[in-house]
């Protein structure tokens, strides 16, 4: 039987509605309506594919389109469109996974002065054309800062903004990591690389087990002492141990949008669509799930607790340890942002940490929800950041990583 697509179907807030793929989560368009009866033959030679309403799990809750025979899937209409109108903030948090995906940022309509913090700014040159290349990743270590580009390219620098080594993968990344100092890319193509020769190696197979179809969107990559956890877009999980090899292995097909992955020495915790689980490291087996409100969109472990940013622009602490009869942790809400949060990274002394949205604001936050910093960058959406020995660096949306000298 030939593979169909599903969607759940959403009010947009703007008199129309928005289609989000029922296995990866994700905004696929609008939906452009045919008409009672039309010829879906008709309709499709002027408007391309066809989808009915049965692919639309939810369509019977929405009486007004009982007469709709058909449909086809337009693009989205620019995010701006969205998140400056006051009506569409109830589909906020539906758009703030897509927008960090497209890592999107608003159009900024007056440049902004140069940070006084700022040490150096590198711009990923586009041998293409004069479009932005995202960068979607950030490692920071003692040879300099690894990038992962959204065109599939992994740019090195030193820690003055020089480029010293550069890769190319065969199709797009979104993460990377490095395990005993070895930097590691996992590729849509399918493939975990190794970053250590003059080539990129492909050194493991990614794919699920037993699974026919698969989109290779890996949103996810954490290193731990003794393991790779990666996780994708269709709630697929995986634990990698030093050797490379598979310790274990989940999906869950409601888990769409895994873009948190974090860890102790005990516990990897995975944030997604739902909220938050917790797995035991070593065997695999769940130790609790939080729901929340609205999609993870990042987060990051402390010795006691762990941050959490949502789509509603919410930050929550949530304890580690379940109570016993609801088998349920600790939820406090303690900062909202003006802005959507794309990435969080503890700040050098451990005692604050750093959220960097899509408006291009840096914020280092104590974890009472007080504001200690506020630069706005005004290079696009921060993707990504990491705090290195006084230095605070940060990726953007927009190409461009910037070094911060930070002290207190």
């Amino acid at each position: 039987m030939a593979y169909q697509d599903y969607y759940f179907l959403h009010r947009d807030g703007k008199g129309s509605y928005l289609l989000q793929h029922q296995e990866s989560g994700l905004v696929a368009g609008c939906p452009f309506m045919g008409m009672p009866g039309e010829s879906a033959y008709a309709f499709s030679r002027d408007y391309g594919s066809v989808w009915y309403p049965g692919q639309a799990l939810n369509w019977a809750d929405f009486p007004e389109l009982a007469d709709v025979p058909f449909f086809t899937i337009g693009s989205c209409d620019s995010l701006d469109n969205y998140f400056h109108r006051p009506e569409c903030q109830p589909v906020w948090p539906l758009l703030a996974t897509f927008a960090k995906q497209l890592a999107y940022s608003p159009s900024l309509k007056i440049p902004l002065p140069v940070p006084p913090q700022q040490q150096w700014q590198y711009q990923v040159p586009n041998p293409h054309g004069s479009w932005t290349i995202p960068i979607l990743d950030l490692w920071v270590d003692d040879q300099g800062c690894w990038l992962c580009l959204r065109d599939g390219r992994i740019v090195v620098l030193n820690h003055q903004g020089a480029l010293i080594q550069q890769y190319q993968l065969p199709k797009d990344s979104h993460c990377l990591a490095l395990l005993d100092e070895t930097p590691y890319v996992a590729c849509q193509d399918g493939n975990l690389y190794e970053l250590t020769g003059k080539l990129p190696q492909a050194v493991y197979d990614l794919r699920p087990l037993n699974q026919t179809y698969y989109q290779y969107l890996i949103l996810a990559l954490e290193a731990g002492q003794h393991h790779l956890a990666v996780a994708d877009a269709c709630g697929y999980l995986e634990v990698i141990n030093t050797e490379l090899r598979r310790q274990w292995q989940h999906h869950e097909p409601d888990h769409w949008q895994s873009w948190f992955l974090g860890s102790d020495e005990q516990t990897l915790y995975q944030g997604h669509y739902r909220g938050v689980t917790a797995y035991d490291l070593s065997t695999g087996k769940r130790q609790w799930f939080q729901a929340l409100e609205t999609p993870v969109l990042c987060g990051l472990v402390t010795t006691d607790s762990l941050i959490i940013a949502c789509g509603n622009r919410t930050l929550y602490r949530l304890g580690k340890v379940p109570d016993l009869k609801t088998q349920e942790v600790s939820v406090t809400p303690f900062y909202t942002s003006t802005d959507i949060p794309y990435c969080l990274a503890l700040a050098e002394d451990r005692t604050s940490f750093w959220l960097g949205t899509h408006n291009s604001r840096l914020e280092r936050l104590d974890f009472t929800g007080t504001v200690k910093d506020d630069i706005q960058l005004g290079v696009g959406g921060i993707t990504a950041i990491q705090a290195w020995r006084e230095a605070l660096y940060a990726t953007t949306g927009q190409g461009i990583v910037v070094s911060l000298q930070i002290r207190d």
